[in-house]
């Protein structure tokens, strides 16, 4: 007997039961259809024919029976072209290395359609599940079973009821502990940077679950996979591939500048440039890359209008506020304004309260908020009467990751973050395909000199050596109307630097 694993469609399965033999029975990899093995040939194809699909053999032991039309929606060409090489990888397993609003989830749900995979597990920050929940109905509608895990009991509940998953499952990385042992058919890790922590609790959670789960394909979705230098992204490796580049400080040795010793043991820090061509090599043999700045790309993308305004520290807060009071006089009915520390968010708040007018609604979240309340202060923005304006004032890390704010007219960065994921990913929100019209970035800068501005340009210049990140041109070097000059900057320094602060096509 042969397993045959395809979308549950109730007229396929129908089908596919007419041939004597097929069934639905107990494997060792949980409930699947089987089918003699004589089957594989002709009545097979003729089967999937009457469907418009087609037969994959994946090996001697597993058959799959593929889709050819898309379902839920069209998928670009660079979404499909990524679709198509995870599942032809010969690594069972695929890195989708995009960067942030360019399609990630629906090319990695396209390549488990095409593989005939019915019972995905999607392990993601809590503030992308329902968004995850959504993009499964739209690109996978033959899955009609999804089930969302959210807290601990029900992760329990699916361990202990369902050790073989049925359907698409999507759970966090706060919850995986407690479902670590079950099985599945594909394995999609969603943000893959999250498992840099080598001894953190999800990082050691989803190692156990792809142990557990050997024969599984395996998915890495990011658009940030070096956040600082090459061995920020060691970890993510390993867990997707177990091994592939070696121990830690193998890789270290060879990927990396140099060491140091302390008492946490050996650092590994920098580029090594004799090998940084031979690690772009090898990522590329089984993962894709898109950036903002390929043509095919740009060309749908809203282009960022940037703007940087010199400020001292004292008065970075009223500084901020005082853009956003202009932005609004001029037209803007959507402001919002980004900082590091939730205390900086307050103080902005307190300073844009009194300038605004008696109409404008002002607005404060942080990362201290539940997601829920989050995604209601920002919904509640959206919907507000473009007639009132509206000014919200957050933190970075609270809305990097899976809230799409394009339609905000302008956003001004009050402070920067030491952590170049942090910046990176916030800019990622303001730049998505199928958003709105053009954006309008404000970036405060240091006149008396900006040591976290600084310190971030270190990072991204050892990044820049290995991952091409999206390019935005200008941003620190011509000001909008009003805004003070800025100090010239080297064209290295500002092809480096402006790539991670707005990633994104500029028209």
């Amino acid at each position: 007997m042969v397993r045959l694993r395809f979308p549950f469609d109730a007229r396929l399965k129908n089908a596919l039961k007419e041939y004597p033999g097929v069934a639905w029975v107990d494997t060792a990899f949980g409930k699947e259809w089987v089918a003699p093995r004589e089957m594989v040939s002709e009545p097979l194809h003729v089967i999937a024919a009457r469907f418009d699909l087609v037969v994959d053999v994946f090996d001697a032991d597993r058959v799959r029976v593929v889709g050819t039309e898309e379902p839920g929606g069209s998928l670009l060409r660079f979404q499909r072209e990524a679709a198509q090489r995870a599942r032809t990888s010969p690594d069972n397993g695929f890195l989708f290395n995009f960067e942030m609003g360019l399609g990630k989830t629906p090319a990695a749900l396209e390549a488990t359609r095409l593989l005939g995979i019915t019972n995905p597990l999607i392990v993601c920050p809590a503030m992308v599940r329902a968004h995850w929940v959504n993009e499964i109905r739209r690109w996978r509608p033959d899955l009609e079973e999804i089930t969302e895990i959210c807290n601990g009991d029900s992760a329990a509940k699916i361990q202990a009821l369902r050790p073989a998953l049925f359907g698409a499952t999507v759970t966090t990385y706060g919850l995986l502990h407690h479902m670590s042992e079950v099985g599945a058919g594909a394995i999609i890790l969603d943000e893959l940077h999250y498992l840099q922590g080598e001894s953190a609790a999800r990082t050691m959670a989803c190692d156990k679950l792809l142990r557990n789960n050997p024969i599984a394909w395996r998915a890495g979705l990011t658009g940030t996979l070096i956040t600082r230098d090459p061995m920020s992204m060691w970890k993510p490796l390993n867990t997707l591939f177990p091994g592939r580049f070696g121990t830690r400080s193998q890789y270290g040795r060879r990927y990396c500048k140099g060491n140091a010793e302390s008492g946490y043991g050996t650092r590994y820090f920098g580029v090594n440039d004799e090998t940084s061509g031979e690690l772009r090599e090898r990522l590329s043999y089984f993962s894709e890359r898109v950036t903002k700045d390929d043509p095919d790309v740009a060309a749908l993308l809203p282009p960022f209008i940037p703007a940087r305004y010199d400020t001292l520290a004292a008065y970075r807060y009223q500084d901020a506020a005082k853009i956003a009071d202009n932005c609004v006089r001029q037209g803007a009915s959507k402001v919002l304004i980004l900082t590091h520390l939730r205390r900086a968010t307050q103080l902005c708040a307190a300073a844009a309260i009194k300038l605004a007018d008696e109409n404008w609604t002002i607005v404060g979240t942080s990362g201290e908020d539940p997601v829920s309340k989050r995604e209601k202060i920002f919904a509640a923005a959206r919907a507000r009467d473009p007639a009132t304006p509206t000014i919200v004032c957050a933190t970075m890390h609270c809305c990097n990751v899976g809230i799409n704010l394009n339609w905000f007219d302008d956003v001004i960065f009050a402070e920067l973050d030491l952590d170049m994921t942090a910046v990176v990913q916030a800019l990622g929100r303001f730049a998505r395909l199928g958003g709105g019209g053009a954006v309008r970035i404000h970036v405060l800068w240091d006149r008396s000199g900006d040591r976290v501005g600084n310190a971030l340009l270190d990072k991204i210049r050892a990044a820049g050596d290995i991952i091409k990140i999206g390019r935005t041109e200008r941003l620190f070097t011509e000001a909008m109307p009003g805004a003070s000059a800025a100090p010239a900057l080297s064209e290295q320094e500002k092809d480096l630097l402006l790539a991670s602060m707005a990633e994104g096509a500029i028209d």
